[in-house]
C-alpha cells in the first residue's frame, strides 16, 4: 500500500515539476482522470 501511495504523489509532483519547475501547492484528488493532482495555492 505504501509503495503505490508513493508512486501517485511522486508522480503528481513529478508532473508538474516538469510543467511549471515548480511543485507547491495542495495534493488533490482528479477523480476524472483516476489520480493525484497538486493545485497551486
Amino acid at each position: 500500500m505504501r509503495d503505490a501511495v508513493e508512486k501517485l504523489v511522486g508522480d503528481a509532483v513529478a508532473e508538474v515539476l516538469l510543467a511549471n519547475g515548480r511543485a507547491d501547492g495542495r495534493l488533490t484528488v482528479e477523480a476524472a482522470k483516476d489520480r493525484l493532482g497538486v493545485e497551486p495555492t
